[in-house]
C-alpha cells in the first residue's frame, strides 16, 4: 500500500516537472528575435569592431597609426549613435529628449568614469596604492550614484 502511494506521489511530481519543462520549451519556440533587435545586434557589433580597432590603432605605438586610429574610432562611435537611432525608430519609440537633467547626468557619468580610471592608474601604473584605491573607490561610488539619479528612489 505504501509503495503504491509513493509511486503515485512521485508520478505526480514528475508530471508536474515535465509540464513546466514542456511549457518552457513551447514558450522558447514561440519567441523569436525581432527584426529591430537583430538589426541593432548587427549594427552594434560593427560599431564595436570599428571603435575597438580605432582604439588599438591609436593606443598601440607599434602600429604607428594614431591619426587613422582616431578617425576609425570616430566612425565606430558614429555607428553606435546610428544604431541607437535606427533601433528606436524600428521600435516606434519617441526620440530621446535632451534636458538639463540628461546633460548633467551624462557629465556626472563621465566624471565618475574618469575618477575611477584615475584611481586605477594611480594604483596599477604609478604604484600609489593607497591614494589610488581611495580615488578609485570614489569613482565607483559616483557610478553607483547614477542608479538613483536615473531610476529614482521609491
Amino acid at each position: 500500500m505504501l509503495i503504491v502511494f509513493w509511486k503515485r506521489l512521485n508520478r505526480k511530481k514528475i508530471t508536474a516537472k515535465n509540464s513546466i519543462i514542456i511549457k518552457f520549451k513551447q514558450d522558447m519556440e514561440e519567441e523569436s528575435m525581432k527584426k529591430s533587435n537583430f538589426i541593432a545586434l548587427i549594427l552594434g557589433t560593427v560599431s564595436c569592431m570599428f571603435f575597438g580597432l580605432g582604439m588599438c590603432m591609436a593606443l598601440l605605438p607599434e602600429w604607428n597609426a594614431f591619426k587613422p586610429g582616431i578617425a576609425i574610432g570616430c566612425v565606430g562611435a558614429l555607428f553606435a549613435l546610428i544604431t541607437i537611432l535606427v533601433w528606436r525608430k524600428m521600435e516606434h519609440k519617441e526620440p530621446v529628449r535632451i534636458s538639463g537633467k540628461t546633460i548633467l547626468t551624462a557629465i556626472f557619468a563621465v566624471a565618475g568614469a574618469l575618477v575611477l580610471g584615475t584611481g586605477m592608474c594611480l594604483a596599477m601604473v604609478w604604484s600609489y596604492w593607497r591614494i589610488g584605491i581611495v580615488i578609485g573607490s570614489a569613482g565607483i561610488f559616483m557610478l553607483l550614484c547614477l542608479i538613483p539619479i536615473c531610476k529614482g528612489v521609491k
